[in-house]
C-alpha cells in the first residue's frame, strides 16, 4: 500500500470514529434525559406512596373513632333503657290506679 492509500483509509476511519463519537454523545444526552425522567417519575411515585400511607393512617384513625363512638352510643342507649322501662311501668301503674279509682267511684256511687 502506498501512502496516499493509507492516508485515504485513515481519513475514512477518522470520519467513522468521529461519527461514532457524535452518536455516542447524542446517546449520552438521551440517556441523561431518560435518567432525569425516571428520577422525576420515582420522586412522584414516592410522594404518591407517602400520601397514600398518610391517608391510610387517617382512615384507620377515623375507623377507630367511629367504632368507639358506636360503642359509646350503644352504652348510652343501654343507660337510657331502664329509665324508659321504669317510666312505662309507672305509667301503667298510674293508669291502673286511675281505672281502679274510677271503678270504685262508680261502684260506690251506684249504691
Amino acid at each position: 500500500m502506498k501512502a496516499p492509500e493509507v492516508k485515504g483509509l485513515v481519513d475514512i476511519l477518522t470520519e467513522r470514529v468521529n461519527n461514532l463519537v457524535r452518536e455516542i454523545d447524542e446517546l449520552n444526552g438521551e440517556y441523561k434525559g431518560t435518567v432525569q425522567a425516571l428520577n422525576d417519575f420515582r420522586r412522584e411515585q414516592e410522594k404518591s406512596v407517602a400520601l397514600l400511607k398518610q391517608e391510610t393512617a387517617e382512615l384507620k384513625s377515623w375507623k377507630s373513632e367511629q367504632k368507639a363512638e358506636k360503642v359509646e352510643q350503644t352504652r348510652r342507649w343501654w343507660a337510657f333503657g331502664p329509665n324508659l322501662i321504669g317510666a312505662g311501668i309507672a305509667l301503667i301503674g298510674t293508669l291502673v290506679g286511675i281505672a281502679v279509682n274510677i271503678g270504685l267511684s262508680l261502684y260506690l256511687h251506684k249504691k
